[in-house]
């Protein structure tokens, strides 16, 4: 509750870490005492995400009046020495309370799933030990691995511990290697597999080369096809460096020490070198790596639950992976980058066996069917622009280079088999497999003092977003003119959604992540009855300005329920400044309705407009055309009407808070009726502003709720900014600029919502009078909210901060849904928000 971001605060006295604090708030926990459930309110709590447990001070306990009793392994708190408030029982040097906090609408919204943690890349990597991802991300090894520097450290990974535990020490690796690629080759077998590969293979021959420790995967269905293998590697090698091989060092598998291997290599000048009888350490090179392979395969199965006959597609992709990390063999680089002198760029990286909509092709589809399909992704095919995906139902490996990935989303096991069984295989655990954290964590603790209790642990967003935000060290920058700044653009589609992994996005070469499809219902316009109307056009009102709802209740939905509510006078003083703006305007003129045509009824829709702290700032009454009953090509020709992108907003705003810009926010009056109406349209007259003559009304210009209402009114606002030497952006039609002596003027419009961004103080005001004699507005100075968006500038800091917290909870309120549980759904995790 109350939460409030922090910048720059943190903690110090947890163990020996220093956690970074990323707000501050009002904490609500329900501790059980005996059958009952007792709530408190935790003010001014510190939210550390990355603290391993949730800790209550003792101290601040007794600020608050409470009595803590030690006994027995067990803790109360009391108040007035004898009111048991909350308890908890001794758990190692803690003391875990009976509790747990309730999850606010804060947390949820601020909740997000950073796909740049340990963690997350050591899925990527095929469950790679912790210690080559640190070298790589250490020394610059790759291209396109960023860590978020707030992830916390790497924690244990089952699935690493159920693949790769095994018994004794592995024999070193030999010291001395080779300087020039391809000249010595290690080679080793491993099968028979327990279950066949989807291919049908059952073994696996990797050949390692010595001086860049590269390795090639090659399978096999029977052990005799090891020579041919051999073959296609050694032609392989031959062709990619020119150079002629000299060695190839095998264990005394018979595959590999054939009389036809032997006779090839000799005719080849090759030489061909085994090791002792058990003497595996000969030969540890391509031992190891064939061990790293079966390891990293084993893990990425498990730990996505995929059938182990993908072992195959799993080892190829493993050897990929394997490939860009590094080894103690080579210093400052990678194998990939010691074989391709190229540092290979890991920024396209996704986990083995996530989820991927593949477009379907080659079908005669009908116009309304899905265009993708969400298939299991297996590896990618000559680099990151084509994958390999895997169908369960047809059970096939295909290639697609039309593909989106939903990596988020946790497999779920597609058919139960039995995990890959190794034959023969020998070797130690992994000397870098990560340790559990909680022995570790706990043992930093100190043994003195009153230990504080902690709090059962509770679902915590992982991260708090920063403030969006646009800053600068030096406000007003001097060096660079705004139009260099560059405009927000129109996507490619404009009626696509966004590509929103294009906005500040390493992985923007990568097609976006879609959202969950949906279904929804269009209510025909036709059925709608007069009250159905009033509402559609009332929520139309909010979302195109700034009216806030409070509660369904909040606004009358008719003439009726307004004369009945205690608010009468107020609606009543607002539908007549709306008829007189309307007579003012020369809206309609009163006329005899002719035979041949019919009249269009009217309605009053009521809301209000909130101020930035949520209170009534002034009543509105429209009085609103029913245009469903209009006839097209005869009451309405066009009907299209622009309105301002969200992303030009927000580029406009981020402009300003780094050019120090003047900003002001400017209404207009009746907007629509300022519209010039072509056709002609009866309607009947204003309920209780009828005069009884019979006669009806015979529109001149623009209603709300006409369907050119719109249309009409942008067309009319873009001929008066021609007139003042504004032009419109071709890549946004409600944003104007104009240039007068080197200055640049800059206005948006969102339907009658005026944002103004100059550089001087008399640019504006300038402005503002010429906006004046055009249109009958409202001044509103500095935004203080926008479109629902709150706007909280700091001038001082060169900051701009957006937010709809106000409108959220008004929706919530007005569908009753004020004390719903909220839910940490995470934001979109391809969404990299930046100051």
């Amino acid at each position: 509750m109350d939460f409030k971001p922090l910048t720059e605060s943190s903690i110090n006295g947890i163990g020996n870490q220093t956690i970074k604090a990323l707000g501050r708030g009002t904490v609500i926990i329900d501790c059980k005492v005996g059958s009952k459930t007792i709530t408190h309110h935790l003010k001014d709590t510190l939210f550390a995400p990355k603290a391993i447990n949730n800790l209550i001070s003792i101290s601040r306990l007794d600020d608050a009046g409470m009595e803590a009793r030690f006994r027995r392994g067990k803790v109360e708190f009391l108040r007035n020495s004898n009111q048991v408030l909350a308890v908890g029982h001794k758990s190692r040097r803690l003391y875990q309370m009976a509790a747990h906090a309730r999850i606010t609408a804060e947390q949820s919204n601020v909740a997000e799933d950073s796909q740049n943690t340990w963690d997350s890349w050591h899925q990527r990597f095929g469950h790679l030990g912790i210690t080559g991802l640190q070298r790589l991300a250490k020394d610059g090894l790759v291209e396109g691995l960023t860590i978020d520097k707030d992830s916390p450290p790497f924690t244990q990974c089952e699935a690493c511990i159920q693949a790769k535990q095994t018994h004794s020490p592995y024999p070193q690796e030999a010291k001395h290697q080779r300087e020039i690629p391809g000249e010595l080759t290690h080679s080793d077998v491993w099968g028979p597999a327990h279950v066949a590969s989807l291919q049908g293979s059952k073994y696996n021959i990797a050949f390692t080369d010595d001086a860049t420790r590269h390795c090639v995967p090659k399978f096999m269905k029977v052990k005799s096809q090891a020579f041919d293998k051999i073959k296609e590697y050694i032609t392989f090698i031959e062709r990619q460096f020119g150079v002629k091989p000299k060695v190839i060092r095998v264990d005394n598998a018979k595959e590999l020490i054939s009389k036809e291997v032997k006779d090839w290599l000799k005719e080849k000048g090759i030489e061909l070198q085994t090791t002792a009888p058990y003497a595996h350490s000969s030969n540890g090179v391509a031992e190891r790596f064939n061990r790293t392979l079966i390891e990293l395969t084993r893990a990425m199965l498990i730990a996505r639950g995929l059938p182990s006959f993908l072992w195959e597609t799993a080892i190829e992709y493993a050897a990929y992976i394997r490939n860009m990390v590094p080894t103690r063999a080579l210093e400052g680089k990678t194998p990939e980058e010691a074989w391709t002198k190229t540092k290979p760029n890991v920024s396209h990286l996704k986990e083995f066996g996530c989820d991927v909509w593949i477009l379907t092709e080659g079908q005669n589809l009908s116009k309304l069917e899905p265009k993708s399909k969400k298939f299991i992704f297996v590896g990618y095919l000559d680099g990151p622009k084509a994958i390999k995906y895997y169908d369960p139902r047809l059970r096939q490996i295909r290639v697609s280079r039309n593909f989106i990935f939903a990596e988020p989303s946790k497999a779920v096991d597609i058919e139960k088999t039995d995990n890959m069984r190794l034959e023969g295989e020998t070797g130690n655990s992994d000397p870098q497999l990560p340790a559990g954290n909680e022995e570790s964590a706990n043992k930093d603790k100190p043994e003195t003092g009153k230990p504080s209790p902690a709090v059962t642990s509770v679902p915590i967003p992982s991260r708090i977003p920063k403030t969006i935000s646009s800053s600068s060290q030096s406000p007003k920058t001097d060096g660079q003119s705004w139009e260099t700044m560059g405009y927000p653009c129109r996507s490619e589609r404009a009626i696509k959604d966004h590509n929103y992994r294009k906005m500040g996005n390493p992985d923007s070469r990568l097609p976006p992540v879609p959202r969950q499809a949906s279904t929804s219902s269009v209510t025909d316009m036709e059925q709608l009855n007069e009250e159905d109307f009033a509402n559609l056009a009332s929520i139309r009102s909010y979302l195109a300005g700034d009216r806030m709802p409070v509660s369904p209740n909040d606004f009358p939905r008719s003439l009726k329920e307004a004369e009945a509510s205690a608010e009468w006078l107020d609606w009543k003083r607002a539908m007549d400044e709306e008829i007189h703006t309307i007579q003012e305007m020369g809206t309609y003129t009163l006329e005899d309705l002719l035979k041949e045509r019919e009249a269009i009824g009217s309605k009053w829709v009521f809301s209000k407009k909130y101020d930035e702290n949520g209170n009534v700032s002034c009543y509105k009454a429209r009085l609103v055309a029913q245009g469903y009953s209009q006839i097209p090509g005869v009451d309405f020709y066009e009907t299209f009407a622009p309105v301002v992108r969200l992303e030009s907003v927000r580029a406009a705003l981020g402009i300003a808070a780094i050019k120090n810009l003047e900003i002001s926010q400017m209404d207009v009056k009746g907007a629509y009726l300022n519209g010039e109406l072509e056709e002609e349209i009866f309607m009947r007259q204003p309920q209780d502003y009828d005069d009884r003559s019979g006669r009806v009304c015979r529109l001149h210009k623009i209603l709300y709720g006409l369907k050119q209402s719109g249309h009409e009114w942008n067309r009319e606002f873009n001929r008066n900014m021609m007139d003042i030497r504004f032009s419109r952006l071709e890549v946004d039609h409600c944003v104007y600029k104009r240039i007068r002596d080197g200055r640049m003027t800059v206005i948006t419009v969102w339907v009658d919502d005026l944002l103004i961004f100059t550089e001087t103080i008399e640019d504006m005001a300038e402005v503002k009078g010429e906006l004046q004699k055009l249109f009958d507005v409202n001044d509103l100075g500095e935004p203080k909210k926008i479109i629902g968006i709150e706007i909280e500038r700091d001038q001082e800091n060169g900051t701009i901060a957006l937010s709809q917290t106000r409108y959220i909870d008004g929706l919530l309120s007005q569908f009753n849904m004020q004390n719903a549980h909220p839910v940490t759904t995470p934001l979109d995790p391809n969404v990299i928000l930046r100051k």
